[in-house]
């Protein structure tokens, strides 16, 4: 659910930027940083989460408890980890997505634009 509200910010954001923007690249690279943004501040609250998660861990790892609850702990502890790991990707994965599909746009925009440039010399 948080994963479908976090994309539906992102296309209304993307929509309404997009709608403003006319033939100008500076205006599509601030749009990729307010898109960028979004994505850094949703995943942001499940990082803080995930690290606070494992220092309440490492805190019971220190004080003086059983074996077998210190093995417990060590495998919660990695499992987080790995959650971590994966919310870092998912965030690196997003971002790259917002830079690849803005640079074509900008690409397209020049591209427009030498061909106007093009057929007025001709």
């Amino acid at each position: 659910m948080k994963k479908i509200n976090f994309y539906l910010i992102l296309f209304c954001v993307s929509y309404i930027q997009a709608s403003s923007i006319k033939n100008n690249p500076n205006d599509i690279i601030d749009c990729m940083i307010n898109e960028i943004n979004v994505v850094n501040e949703n995943y942001k609250f499940q990082r803080i989460t995930l690290q606070n998660q494992i220092k309440k861990i490492n805190k019971e790892l220190i004080s003086g408890s059983p074996a077998e609850k210190k093995i417990q702990l060590l495998i919660e502890k990695d499992q987080l980890r790995d959650k971590l790991y994966d919310l870092k990707l998912r965030t690196t994965i997003d971002i790259s997505k917002i830079r690849y599909l803005k640079g074509v746009e900008i690409i397209k925009i020049l591209y427009e634009k030498v061909l106007s440039l093009d057929s007025h010399f001709v």
